[in-house]
């Protein structure tokens, strides 16, 4: 069996050496496991023959996490089937290869019997459920629902000492490791993120010994299955993008839905957002760029002139009287906020909801249309992007900071992002490899600056390949060494994904010292 497990063909290989990231790695083999049983046959043979393993989904990421340094490629893409929907209990079991719109497909299927939806929902519907939970991925409607961390109710880990099968409930994350041998797992990490953050471990002690496993980023062990909750389909929705004439306005609107105070306005929200999301003008202008390009664009109506910023807000509630509500509030506030008054896009069901995601999603989209364009003159030239997120104080320095140095540097770029978790993707086109450099050392500044606000590196792509450095800049010394010594606890030998997260060195010391 393991003779056809592993293939060593070259040209089967070949397709599975980049993700996203367009890193290209190298590999001497490449299985695809369709059970938990082969995944474990795989397992035991790269142990007896000290092979690496990479784990790979659909290869979506974009920070280099499945692509092999050499080793073995165990891809999971076959292990593809939803083994059980529970509809009346709301969970569903499935396997790691699940596409999520393959899996949104089957909700969508089932909803006269029960309407139910899995609430996560990253840019890219092509992604594995299973890469989902390993980098507990997140999207829009996280500022709301949170990540995928908040939906894994079980989970099945083929790791170095054999199969792990946890349930959200049952064991905490102390109690995990001291199962595989930790004598004292009771260790604190020093640094407390403020806010959204998928950089390394989630360890806490007395938490779930689940979330320990998200986030992981595969370097614990490889996803065999995993049991999901869902939700019951909110009864009305409601999408509404507004478009700014001050930046600065924008800002103020987005901290008037979370709650916050703002100068001049007494009025609180009437409704919860679950989702609140940026774009500049920059932005706009990229997708107005490729509309003729992009057929699916064309459909959309032309944005209005002299404008700074779009936010684009989304509420779920429970009645259309609700809907109303909140929606009146919002169109009486244009004048407060200085908004183009009679030119927002409002969409109240769910084809027209659908139209301004799509139109949202084609920001990136459009963002690596034009690098394909700028790669035909230089090969190495790539789209540069940070992944950056602040506490809630620090929303308006974060976007000052942010124009101040795409304004100085003079290179074309665009924000975007998840403005309501103060998450905003930066992205820079250049033209030229100097053009590239300057971009790299503009973000290293603005990474110091984030860290020192106690903010994140990564607040939804994960660490992988990309951000190791930028990962032990963030955390202390001692957050390291705890952090490698639960790396160490699961897999000792540094098996799976050497190089993602920590160092292809590790292993580490077998005790924190802490």
């Amino acid at each position: 069996m393991t003779g056809e497990l592993l293939r060593s063909d070259p040209e089967q290989i070949q397709g599975f050496l980049q993700d996203e990231s367009k890193c290209i790695g190298w590999a001497e083999s490449i299985s695809f496991p369709e059970t938990e049983e082969e995944i474990e046959a795989v397992v035991t043979v790269c142990q007896e023959s000290h092979l690496s393993l990479t784990i790979q989904g659909n290869l979506t990421g974009i920070c280099g996490g499945a692509v092999p340094q050499g080793g073995h490629i165990i891809n999971l893409s076959k292990m593809n089937r939803i083994l059980e929907l529970k509809l009346e209990e709301g969970l569903v079991r499935v396997e790691p290869g699940v596409l999520l719109q393959d899996l949104n497909q089957v909700l969508r299927q089932k909803r006269r019997e029960k309407a139910l939806f899995f609430p996560p929902d990253p840019t890219e519907a092509s992604a594995s459920i299973g890469g989902m939970a390993a980098c507990n991925a997140s999207g829009a409607g996280s500022y709301f629902y949170g990540a995928t961390r908040n939906y894994v109710n079980g989970i099945r880990l083929v790791a170095a000492q054999g199969v792990l099968h946890l349930k959200r409930g049952e064991k905490t994350q102390q109690e995990c490791l001291q199962e595989l041998g930790e004598p004292d797992g009771s260790f604190l990490l020093e640094k407390k993120i403020l806010g959204k953050n998928v950089a390394g471990y989630d360890w806490q002690p007395e938490g779930d010994a689940v979330d320990l496993l998200l986030s992981s980023e595969g370097t614990l062990g490889i996803i065999s299955e995993l049991e999901l909750r869902l939700l019951p389909v909110p009864a009305q929705k409601m999408g509404i993008l507004f478009f700014f004439r001050e930046n600065r306005l924008a800002i103020d609107f987005v901290r008037w839905l979370r709650g916050e105070l703002v100068v001049s306005l007494e009025e609180r929200p009437v409704g919860t957002p679950i989702a609140i999301e940026y774009m500049n003008r920059s932005a706009f202008q990229i997708v107005k760029e490729f509309r003729e390009v992009k057929a699916e664009l064309k459909r959309f109506q032309q944005i209005p002139e002299a404008i700074e910023a779009g936010i684009y807000v989304e509420f779920h509630e429970d009645s259309e009287q609700k809907i109303e509500e909140v929606a009146e509030q919002l169109l009486r506030l244009n004048g407060h906020f200085n908004m183009v008054e009679g030119q927002e896009w409002c969409a109240f069901d769910e084809e027209s909801l659908e139209q301004i995601r799509v139109f949202r999603h084609a920001i990136p989209e459009c963002a690596n249309l034009r690098m394909v364009e700028r790669k035909t003159k230089e090969s190495r030239l790539r789209k540069l992007g940070t992944d950056f997120a602040v506490p809630n104080e620090k929303l308006m320095a974060s976007m000052v900071m942010y124009q101040q140095g795409v304004k100085e540097l003079g290179i074309d770029s665009l924000i975007f992002g998840h403005i309501g978790d103060n998450h905003l993707h930066v992205n820079f086109l250049p033209k030229t490899w100097e053009e590239s450099g300057k971009s790299q050392s503009l973000i290293a500044e603005w990474e110091a600056q984030v860290i020192a606000w106690r903010g994140t590196i990564t607040a939804e792509h994960g660490v992988g390949r990309s951000k190791r450095s930028a990962f032990q800049r963030m955390y202390s010394s001692k957050d390291l060494q705890i952090m490698k010594a639960i790396k160490v606890r699961f897999d000792s030998e540094g098996l799976f994904n050497p190089g993602v997260i920590f160092d292809a060195k590790t292993p580490a010391n077998k005790t924190a010292g802490a």
